[in-house]
């Protein structure tokens, strides 16, 4: 009797050959992919999955966590996100530098998220007067951002409509300061 041959699946091809069919996926669905067992999950996190992902159709972008966000890394990223409306960054290691590519390439942005920010400083703001088009600014626990700097950089925004300020220990008197300053702004105090 002939033995019958194994039905074809997917666990029998090489790492090699599913991340070559991974890249070929959505970033949704690749990211997803991580959901189908251990084996998958750890081909998702591989580095080769992610060193060339076309970025420029989406209008968000959110990085949580993320170790470092490089200078370098920014200032070839952001070239490529012209069209973006809204970056959030949340618990990344983000030096003042950075700031000077977000203000240069990503003038579409409306919003943007800075949280746990813990190296952004009075330095890095300027840079960030060239959003015009910036409706949202979250300095969530940027604890190294002094009154002055916001203020400046608020009212040269000029469609700026919503501040939050959470978590940085300002007192009464400069809150009613930066309140007092950006009248047209929605404020969410420390």
């Amino acid at each position: 009797m002939a033995a019958v041959p194994a039905e074809p699946s997917l666990d029998a091809l090489p790492d090699s050959l599913l991340l070559e069919i991974l890249s070929q996926l959505p970033l949704r669905e690749r990211l997803r992919g991580a959901r189908v067992c251990r084996r998958w999950c750890r081909l998702v996190q591989d580095k080769v999955l992610w060193r060339h992902v076309d970025l420029t159709p989406y209008e968000t972008l959110t990085l949580s966590g993320t170790n470092q966000v490089t200078t370098l890394g920014f200032r070839v990223a952001s070239s490529y996100l012209k069209a973006l409306e809204h970056l959030t960054l949340r618990q990344c290691t983000l030096k003042d530098s950075a700031t000077h590519f977000i203000g240069c390439y990503l003038k579409q942005l409306r919003t943007l998220e800075f949280s746990n920010t813990p190296f952004l400083t009075d330095a890095g703001l300027p840079d960030l007067k060239s959003l015009k088009y910036l409706e949202t600014l979250s300095l969530e626990s940027c604890v190294k951002l002094s009154c002055d700097a916001i203020v400046t950089l608020g009212q040269a925004l000029p469609r700026l409509k919503s501040l939050n300020l959470s978590g940085i220990p300002f007192d009464d008197q400069t809150v009613h300061k930066i309140q007092a300053s950006l009248p047209n702004c929605h404020f969410s105090p420390s």
